[in-house]
């Protein structure tokens, strides 16, 4: 998409084109034909690629279809319950520099808690920004480069550093663009965030700063480096949607189990890769069921947003025969399966199993010590 393209999908004749393809059926050969019959090559990609990024944004950002962007820039975007609960970090803060802003969508919520200076090496992307700040009547100030000197003068900033510049996903950030030691060496810095993969080696990462592990609905998204005066500890775990953060010690590990309670608990992803499960199971009072393997276990649901709890119905030694009567004398029919410290793959167990019946379960392969097992659960709203 070039800026002619761009100019045109602005004007009015341009969003009733977008209004039409998105009432089509999803068939890109059809509506690329369909679109080429009235405009030009330029204009029909242009408006198909915003479509669709639209579509890709849409489940996680409420002006979704009211923002100019590409598809990269949607697949990269973070969602605004996240873009909002980073930028609360700089509540109180005058001036942050949203480095590498790409279309814009953490310059938007950051803009709404302080003044942002916009930059970034892409024009195009840079385009996107300003026209999307526009739109939701911002005042942001825009900047073409990585690492400017204006930066000299605003000792905060957030990055997004870009993780896919040779096609292919960087978890090392200081093979990201720009790296993170250049962003940790920038000059009168007071205090950055920087956005990791989720998959980032942390070694080393915590003597610099505070790593916030941040999860939306059971999934995680991603990590957070919160440097000097934007640090409040050493880790944490924050749902954003859910307005919670938790912060305990990092590094002790759960108490280990020698049975199974009366529930199965799955703690949330960045609870695990954070390293704080184990001060909070100890809280809690959970059992671990073995010293690697990060399922815990209670007699008691501990009703804690960052565990998932689930009945066990039953459990058994993990050979066929044994899972095979577990599964017919609940009547499963439906069943999902889960493995963690289990050599085998779920499908390969299904094909062994017959499923008969009209209830549904889930079958976790694990270890309970070193005893190979299989626990079926049922929904987490049921009772034992």
């Amino acid at each position: 998409m070039n800026q002619c393209e761009l100019e045109f999908l602005q004007t009015r004749e341009g969003a009733q084109w977008l209004e039409r393809l998105r009432e089509r059926p999803d068939d890109v050969h059809a509506n690329m034909r369909w679109l080429r019959k009235s405009l030009s090559q330029g204009e029909s990609g242009a408006v198909y690629e915003l479509m669709r990024a639209r579509k890709s944004l849409a489940g996680r950002h409420s002006q979704a279809e009211r923002l100019f962007l590409d598809s990269k820039s949607a697949s990269q975007a973070s969602s605004e319950v996240v873009a909002r609960w980073r930028a609360r970090r700089f509540h109180g803060i005058d001036r942050v520099a949203d480095l590498c802003c790409g279309a814009g969508i953490d310059t938007l919520s950051l803009a709404l808690v302080a003044q942002v200076v916009a930059i970034d090496s892409d024009p195009m992307r840079l385009r996107f920004a300003r026209i999307n700040a526009q739109q939701l009547d911002l005042a942001v100030q825009f900047v073409q480069g990585i690492i400017p000197k204006c930066l000299s003068q605003i000792p905060f900033a957030f990055c997004d550093p870009d993780r896919r510049s040779r096609g292919a996903r960087i978890v090392d950030p200081n093979e990201a663009s720009p790296r993170l030691d250049q962003l940790l060496s920038m000059p009168n810095s007071q205090g950055m965030g920087v956005k990791l993969s989720p998959m980032a080696n942390l070694d080393g990462l915590s003597d610099l700063g505070e790593l916030e592990f941040i999860s939306v609905n059971g999934e995680m998204k991603e990590i957070v480096l919160w440097t000097k005066s934007l640090a409040r500890g050493e880790r944490c775990v924050s749902l954003p949607a859910l307005d919670l953060e938790h912060r305990v010690k990092p590094g002790l590990a759960p108490e280990l189990g020698d049975s199974l309670g009366r529930y199965l608990i799955e703690p949330d992803p960045a609870l695990i890769r954070s390293g704080l499960l184990g001060d909070l199971a100890l809280q809690l009072g959970l059992k671990a069921l073995a010293r690697d393997i990060a399922y815990l276990t209670a007699d008691e649901d501990p009703h804690n947003p960052l565990l998932r709890s689930r009945p066990i119905l039953g459990w058994g030694k993990a050979s066929q025969r044994v899972l095979q009567a577990l599964i017919s004398d609940h009547q499963i029919g439906r069943l999902d399966i889960s493995r963690r410290g289990y050599p085998q793959s779920p499908e390969e167990i299904r094909k062994r199993l017959r499923l008969k019946g009209s209830a549904a379960g889930h079958l976790h392969l694990t270890r309970l010590g070193e005893l190979r097992v299989g626990i079926l659960v049922g929904p987490p709203d049921s009772s034992c």
